[in-house]
C-alpha cells in the first residue's frame, strides 16, 4: 500500500506504479482478526511510550514478527526496533 502510494505520490502514473507493485502480489499475507487486535495493542503499548505508528505500520510490523520476517519501513518511529530494516524513499 504504502510503496503505491509514494509512487504516486512522487510522480508515476497509476499504471507506472502498478507495475512496480503488481510484483509484490505473490507476497501478499493473508491475517486473522486476532492479528488485527494484536497490532492494535501493540500500536497503544508503542502510543503509551510516545511513540505514533500508523494502524497500517503496526499491522504490517506484527505479521512480520509473527511470521518471523524482516519488516521494512521508512518510518523514524522503528528505528532500532527489533525486525526492522529502515530505507528512506525519497520525493
Amino acid at each position: 500500500m504504502e510503496t503505491y502510494y509514494v509512487l504516486l505520490r512522487n510522480g508515476k502514473t497509476v499504471t507506472e506504479a502498478g507495475e512496480v507493485t503488481s510484483s509484490f502480489e505473490g507476497h501478499l499475507l493473508d491475517f486473522s482478526f486476532r492479528d488485527v487486535q494484536a497490532a492494535m495493542t501493540l500500536r497503544l503499548a508503542w502510543y503509551r511510550k510516545r511513540k505514533r505508528i500508523s494502524y497500517v505500520d503496526a499491522l504490517g510490523y506484527h505479521l512480520a514478527r509473527e511470521r518471523g520476517l524482516k519488516f521494512l519501513t521508512g518510518d523514524p518511529e522503528f528505528r532500532g526496533a527489533p525486525g526492522v530494516t529502515f530505507m528512506r524513499i525519497g520525493r
